[in-house]
């Protein structure tokens, strides 16, 4: 019954969920008119206001890029290929698959939410070799796995809270006393008991909702079985100029990824679990995957392969940033939460905070451009409705996971390793699998109501 009740969702979803930059189009449209309305800004002001938050996002843009790209060259490397393989010959069945995938993308995004397109790149090496898949319902598990993201150890409003220099600004305005460290937040009771749960509930509805009997348009292994698609390397001889011998030698790859190792060893040494942010995430991709490749020339060729894969975020993001710009800058958001705020009490607040930023993720669904959003509303009221501060932050954080699953904003990021080397008979679009996620962003909003209310 779950099955179909998931399957029913997902054609729903693909009839009348648009492509994720439409979506961010007619989010767009949809935020100008509620600053207006909400605000009463002029039409001029919030115009400007779009158009300062459109570029806000570059670096960040970038870093995702880059995650998409380095990350999937390192799918694209023969040792890949290989533990791929080796892999899955250990995982026959597809409840196998649904679940390794999904475990190993609840493990992965908790240590560092970037890693997800490397689960990505995972589970699609995983299906392709597995038969009795349904293609949806693995993405759906792979995406779902990113519920935990906000409570793992790259989590952005509890490290932002911890880092003095991220709210000089903050503190200086009387916002707030000081740092709220992690021990209040990410390894607080609240969040691993939280952790925990969600995991299981991400993990079992996936093995649930899997129907037992798989439409061949989504049973990967058997399209490219019946199309007789390989995924091989094709091997053309030609003579060697010096130029192209000096381009192959593995002298040059090992010398990058010697002086690389060194310095990010060096690195963390220094600034432990603290160092783990996109950047130094980037690093280890990047050098690792010259490694993998052995030499400069392949491991070109496999980023000019990977790049197209990342052309979703390269457009995406700097409208959503311009969604963010026109919530900052007018006020929109301010008024927005101050409003929740005014009927809350010490014992609905961490709830109010929970709902306040699902509603506000889905128009920014950033989780570090969101809380710089809501952050100068909710300190306040939380201090003077003396409730805790990690507690607040928490549910703040839950709830900018839980509608992520609504969100097609980061599913663009699994589709670049999940959908882009899919033969031209099965496509797949993130309204594809997004009606089962939507029942997932339910369950988890119910569960974390609750835990946000009443665990201590």
């Amino acid at each position: 019954m779950i099955s179909e009740i998931g399957e029913a969702f997902a054609v729903r979803f693909r009839r009348w969920l648009p492509n994720p930059f439409t979506l961010a189009v007619i989010l767009t449209a949809i935020a100008f008119v509620i600053a207006w309305g909400v605000t009463g800004s002029s039409v001029a002001n919030i115009l400007d206001a779009w158009y300062k938050g459109f570029w806000m996002m570059l670096e960040f843009t970038m870093q995702m890029t880059l995650i998409v790209v380095l990350a999937y060259a390192i799918g694209l490397s023969k040792p890949a290929e290989g533990a791929f393989n080796r892999m899955a010959s250990v995982v026959r069945t597809p409840r196998g698959v649904y679940f390794t995938a999904t475990l190993v993308g609840l493990i992965l995004v908790y240590i560092n939410w970037g890693l997800l397109i490397l689960v990505g790149v995972f589970a699609y090496e995983l299906a392709r070799r597995v038969k009795g898949v349904d293609y949806r319902v693995l993405c759906a598990g792979v995406y779902g796995s990113s519920l935990v993201w906000h409570g793992g150890l790259s989590a952005s409003a509890p490290l932002m809270m911890n880092t003095p220099s991220s709210i000089a600004t903050w503190v200086e305005k009387g916002l707030i006393e000081g740092v709220v460290p992690v021990t209040e937040t990410i390894f607080s009771t609240l969040n691993i008991v939280s952790t925990i749960v969600i995991s299981l509930i991400v993990i079992v509805y996936v093995l649930v909702v899997a129907p037992r009997k798989v439409d061949e348009r989504w049973d990967l292994a058997l399209v490219m079985e019946k199309t007789k698609v390989e995924v091989r390397e094709e091997v053309v001889e030609e003579e060697l100029a010096p130029s192209d011998r000096i381009d192959r030698t593995w002298i040059l790859a090992a010398f990058v990824f010697i002086v690389g190792i060194v310095y990010i060893a060096s690195y963390f040494y220094k600034s432990g679990l603290a160092g783990l942010n996109l950047n130094s995430v980037n690093f280890v991709l990047l050098i690792v995957g010259i490694a993998l490749h052995k030499n400069l020339w392949n491991y070109l060729q496999s980023i000019r392969t990977s790049i197209n894969a990342a052309s979703d975020v390269v457009l995406q993001f700097p409208f959503y940033a311009g969604i963010m710009g026109v919530f900052m800058f007018t006020g929109t958001a301010t008024v927005i939460a101050k409003w929740f705020a005014s009927f809350a009490t010490p014992e609905t607040w961490p709830f109010i905070v929970f709902l306040t930023a699902s509603i506000v993720n889905i128009f920014v669904p950033s989780g570090g451009g969101e809380w710089m959003v809501l952050a100068p509303a909710i300190l306040p009221a939380t201090k003077m409705l003396g409730v805790e501060y990690g507690r607040v932050i928490m549910a703040y954080a839950y709830g900018d996971a839980c509608t992520n699953m609504i969100q097609p904003f980061w599913a663009v990021i699994i589709l670049s390793a999940m959908a882009s080397r899919l033969p031209k008979e099965m496509k797949i679009d993130a309204k594809d699998f997004m009606g089962y996620t939507a029942i997932l962003c339910g369950i988890s909003f119910v569960v974390w109501a609750i835990l946000v209310t009443i665990v201590p």
